[in-house]
């Protein structure tokens, strides 16, 4: 799942990991000419990759994986073996390797959902990008509700779109889904129209969602408000870090 310098040693580690013991190993490769024209890495750069087994991994640091949270865990290191996994405080994401230990330090990447499209969203998923979070535009709602749905509290929803029905839509899967920060795209008037939809449907208002979105800064054009929107996001995000 995912890959390592653009893939370039994806087929080194399938080949790694065929006889690969429990608990895992530490493994030199050296990049050829294709690993180094797709990593843009000197060829003959030579790489140390930790391999391990899922079963080496304690069962709390899974549920970590699983929830996004940061993580770190440490293992042993005995010449090129590894074992003796051991959950630690999490910190900033670091790999560290000395003679006897490696530790990890994880960090999920903040996703962004962007229900709508037009000239806001391109603005919305380039400044996001540029932040790097991970923003996915979806004008098809029942897409965009799916996504939703694997989003925990370090995330972003953003709903927009002069359709009622449709915004309703993304909006009440927004509330219903785990991500920390839901900004309604839209002036006031349409704040409300969306508020009625959502009440009529039996589903309550969520104070994670901000309508209009936005900080107020005097923003006219998409990229204003995207930054504007954007902010908004960093700060309910970092508000949520505090209460945790």
């Amino acid at each position: 799942m995912g890959d390592l310098m653009g893939g370039a040693l994806d087929h080194l580690i399938t080949d790694a990991v065929r006889d690969l013991d429990h608990g895992g190993r530490l493994h030199e490769v050296s990049l050829g000419p294709a690993e180094a024209l797709i990593s843009g890495q000197p060829e003959g750069t030579t790489l140390t990759l930790a391999l391990i087994t899922g079963d080496a991994v304690p069962v709390e640091i899974w549920e970590d994986l699983a929830a996004r949270r940061p993580t770190r865990f440490a293992l042993g290191v005995a010449g090129t073996r590894l074992g003796g996994a051991e959950r630690l405080e999490p910190d900033a994401p670091s790999i560290e390797l000395t003679a006897d230990r490696l530790v990890m330090s994880l960090s999920p990447v903040t996703r962004v959902v962007i229900s709508g499209d037009g000239p806001l969203a391109t603005a919305l998923a380039n400044a996001f990008t540029f932040i790097g979070w991970q923003p996915s535009v979806l004008p098809d709602v029942v897409a965009a509700a799916g996504l939703m749905a694997t989003l925990s509290p370090i995330d972003t929803i953003v709903v927009m779109g002069h359709d009622v029905e449709m915004a309703g839509r993304a909006l009440q899967a927004a509330i219903e889904s785990g991500a920390g920060y839901i900004a309604s795209v839209g002036s006031p008037r349409m704040q409300e129209l969306r508020r009625q939809w959502i009440a009529y449907r039996g589903v309550d208002w969520d104070p994670r969602v901000r309508g209009p979105a936005g900080f107020d800064i005097g923003a006219s054009s998409p990229e204003e408000i995207a930054i504007s929107i954007v902010a908004e996001a960093i700060a309910a995000r970092d508000s949520g870090s505090k209460r945790r």
